[in-house]
């Protein structure tokens, strides 16, 4: 049942925002969140006025995934979030290895959380941006 409800919740914010310009959220541009200017948002879902519950944004760009890497990375560090890597992908960054795979980051500042995740199709990269607050 919960799941069912979940997934019309889902469906009705996705059906509100179609056709529509849509623009980040103010809780995203409060935290003086990177809006990158050469990619569009698709969707929103999850805008609420906290983010215990978190902020999903779904955006779309023509962009590869290294200059995707290299705006988010240098971005977020010039707003000093710290970027959480694995020892695998640490050690594929130091081996210049790192532009072979999708972009896909998660960064922390203050409590909060913020995730992304690209993916590569045909001419396209869609982006995922997720940001809440992190429980403890």
């Amino acid at each position: 049942m919960r799941r069912f409800l979940l997934f019309t919740i889902f469906l009705f914010v996705g059906l509100l925002s179609f056709g529509q310009d849509l623009a980040y959220p103010s809780l995203y541009q409060f935290h003086n969140l990177p809006e990158h200017e050469n990619a569009t948002i698709k969707q929103l879902s999850r805008v609420t006025d906290n983010l215990r519950d978190g902020i999903k944004i779904f955006l779309e760009s023509p962009d590869d995934y290294i200059t995707l890497r290299q705006y988010y990375e240098s971005v977020m560090f010039n707003l000093e979030w710290e970027l959480l890597e694995s020892n695998a992908v640490s050690k594929m960054r130091e081996m210049g290895k790192l532009d072979m795979i999708p972009f896909s980051g998660e960064f922390v500042k203050e409590g909060l959380k913020y995730m992304i995740f690209t993916t590569r199709i045909g001419s396209l990269t869609k982006i995922n941006i997720t940001l809440v607050r992190v429980q403890n």
